[in-house]
């Protein structure tokens, strides 16, 4: 596996430019990974983009050095093994939206980005060191009641 770059940019303070895919094709994700971005995030939450399409844009981004990332449609296990066997380097989990649904899976990052929700996965192999994995708040409610919140 190679290194995730996006890990090694936010160490030095800097920002990561992800692109988008929810067009179920290869050949759309293939162009993107060649536009310049950091990541490419493929979109199965929304959208007609299933597993077996999302394994071949995972196949078609990871001919570049762009790191590919997969937003979940759900927070099941066995949907987030699956996507990361399939070569996604991190996912997004969507409906986040307390301390407690959070724990299952993730642990806070120690970087000044947890403005961004990113949580790193906490298993202590090398493969794992390089995955991401990403709450997505999609309401401003559960921030305010349960993480520290400012304007």
């Amino acid at each position: 596996m190679r290194k995730n770059t996006l890990k090694e940019i936010w160490a030095k303070g800097g920002a990561v430019i992800n692109g988008w895919c929810s067009i179920p094709s290869s050949f759309s994700a293939e162009i993107m990974a060649h536009q310049g971005f950091d990541s490419i995030t493929i979109d199965m939450q929304h959208g007609l983009v299933d597993y077996q399409v999302a394994t071949t844009m995972l196949q078609a981004i990871s001919t570049t050095s762009v790191i590919p990332l997969t937003r979940v449609p759900w927070r099941d296990p066995g949907a987030l093994m699956k996507i990361l066997d399939a070569g996604s380097y991190g996912v997004i989990c969507p409906m986040i939206n307390t301390p407690k649904m959070r724990k299952p899976w993730f642990r806070p990052a120690n970087t000044h980005h947890e403005a961004f929700a990113a949580l790193v996965r906490s298993e202590p192999n090398t493969t794992a060191e390089e995955l991401l994995t990403v709450a997505a708040i999609t309401t401003i409610l559960p921030m305010k009641k349960h993480w520290s919140y400012h304007r």
